[in-house]
């Protein structure tokens, strides 16, 4: 599980066997795609979305599926290991159009690749009010809160989608603070201000919102120094936070140890804690 990374503290969890959802494949009507940075590694062509697809469900297994299901996709899923999603995602690069048409597949796994594959600087809030609103899981929500971190959109985007109420638009938003502090691009004032929101209203939030909300109080405790101390009074006054996370064997991160652990390890690797 990725329940609380070292990297990025804790963003959202998601099963070692990472996978996801499928649906009937619309794409026999769409054409070759062309590629941001270059064709694919392996075949030296732009690949399609028919082609992948295929790929995908060569990969993909019953078992990995099932696990899916106990993490919440509730869609048909390929049952792609998500090392293996990994893998192709490198093979084929940046190729922001595929990424579009994966996304408009409707499989799950397919979805979650084309996060892996979009363009961080081709993305448009259009596109994005449009993944997260699909994205009805916690591996979904997951990977598109990742990519959006990466763009320019990331600071808007992560205000406008935590103040919602909707689960899994609030849980990308608090995803990609997480992200946003544990690379150093997230200014004290507002990480003063997060704390004091995240300690006013985690309990009252929804599932996965409140993990994300969690995730994210780590990761500026964590990396950003001079709020820390605010950091750790906030998770004092939280104390437990509690997660329903289904018929599988992840955990919530207490924040305090958590925080502590990640402290003594930059001391060991001499950065700066």
């Amino acid at each position: 599980m990725r329940s609380a990374s070292k990297k990025t503290a804790a963003r959202q969890s998601a099963p070692k066997n990472a996978g996801a959802k499928q649906s009937p494949n619309k794409q026999a009507s769409l054409k070759q795609t062309t590629p941001t940075k270059g064709p694919s590694k392996r075949s030296g062509q732009a690949p399609n979305v028919r082609s992948i697809l295929a790929e995908l469900r060569e990969l993909g297994n019953a078992n990995t599926a099932k696990i899916y299901a106990r993490h919440g996709v509730t869609d048909p899923s390929i049952g792609l290991p998500h090392s293996e999603l990994g893998k192709l995602a490198k093979r084929l690069g940046v190729q922001h159009q595929l990424a579009l048409r994966l996304w408009d597949s409707g499989i799950h796994d397919a979805r979650v690749l084309a996060t892996k594959v979009a363009d961080p600087a081709l993305l448009d809030v259009e596109t994005l009010e449009k993944w997260v609103e699909g994205s009805c899981n916690h591996i979904l929500s997951a990977a598109v809160a990742g990519l959006v971190s990466r763009s320019p959109l990331a600071h808007p985007l992560a205000k406008k989608w935590a103040k919602t109420s909707h689960e899994w638009r609030a849980a990308a938003g608090w995803a990609i603070f997480n992200d946003l502090a544990a690379r150093g691009e997230l200014s004290d004032a507002e990480a003063s201000t997060l704390l004091r929101t995240i300690t006013r209203t985690i309990h009252a939030a929804k599932n996965r919102t409140r993990y994300s909300m969690n995730n994210a109080l780590i990761s500026i405790g964590g990396y950003m120094p001079n709020v820390r101390e605010q950091a750790f009074e906030a998770a004092e006054k939280i104390g437990r936070v509690e997660v329903d996370h289904g018929k599988t064997g992840c955990k919530t991160p207490d924040a305090i140890p958590y925080m502590q652990k990640m402290i003594a390890h930059q001391t060991r690797n001499n950065r700066p804690a």
